[in-house]
């Protein structure tokens, strides 16, 4: 799997792994509100390495290293975001 297609991805796409999906966020894949509320507000870094995690349980190498590279690609554009509110005097929490 490509980077990009992780974008609107989560582990809940990964339905063939109910358990390890529960074990991941604490989610049933049954509790259709419970996962809605993940989707909607799990932020996307989280969403990234749950699937990476996912991934690595289920020893899908390719999955994984798509997922790790796609939260990195993540982590370093919130990093470059913050820096240039910090330049401005933003106080970010």
């Amino acid at each position: 799997m490509k980077t990009k297609e992780l974008k609107n991805k989560t582990v809940f796409d990964f339905s063939d792994y109910p358990a390890i999906i529960e074990e991941i966020t604490g989610i049933s894949i049954k509790d259709s509100d419970r996962v809605e509320y993940y989707k909607k507000t799990c932020h996307p870094i989280n969403k990234a390495r749950d699937i990476e995690y996912l991934a690595y349980k289920i020893g899908d190498k390719q999955l994984e290293a798509a997922a790790a590279s796609f939260a990195v690609k993540l982590e370093k554009e919130r990093d470059e975001e913050n820096g240039k509110a910090m330049k401005k005097g933003y106080i970010i929490d």
